[in-house]
């Protein structure tokens, strides 16, 4: 499994960082990758378990679906892509909230994941996490932004 990880101070307490991600139906507020996100039907609002549809494009035709697959309040969140129309998978996000004083925190955002396609997939790596690398980079930047705008 293939894995990609990013980072960003964010100046808000983890405490705050960690409300914007467990707002689980709504990261599309702050995520730019997404145009719209919701609870799955009969999920719960967050927490293990919590399943949710992410939509990468407006008409819902290019998606995610994911689950909470590890929940430590407040530190972790593990969320396993369970169906998507990407050509991935065996997706895993891991956001990770870290204090780094009264007024700062870091944000870690890492995908594991494997690619189709078997050897020729492999092969691909090089080309594929530069750019899912710039996509991540967008979220973590999308959720600091939404964090500090709340904070100020």
């Amino acid at each position: 499994m293939a894995e990609v990880t990013t980072k960003r101070t964010i100046n808000a307490p983890a405490e705050e960082v960690w409300a914007s991600l467990d707002d689980y139906a709504h990261i599309a507020t702050w995520n730019p990758n997404i145009t719209g996100s919701r609870l799955m039907p009969g999920s719960s609002e967050t927490g293990l378990g919590a399943m949710r549809q992410c939509d990468l494009k407006a008409d819902g035709s290019q998606y995610l679906r994911e689950r909470i697959s590890e929940y430590v309040p407040g530190r972790k969140l593990v969320i396993d892509i369970y169906e998507t129309t990407m050509p991935m998978k065996n997706m895993v996000g891991v956001f990770e909230v870290r204090p780094l004083g009264p007024n700062r925190s870091e944000l870690s955002f890492s995908m594991r994941f494997t690619p189709p396609m078997g050897p020729v997939g492999l092969l691909m790596l090089p080309m594929m996490k530069p750019k899912l690398r710039r996509l991540m980079a967008k979220v973590v930047e999308g959720n600091a932004q939404h964090v500090e705008r709340a904070a100020a």
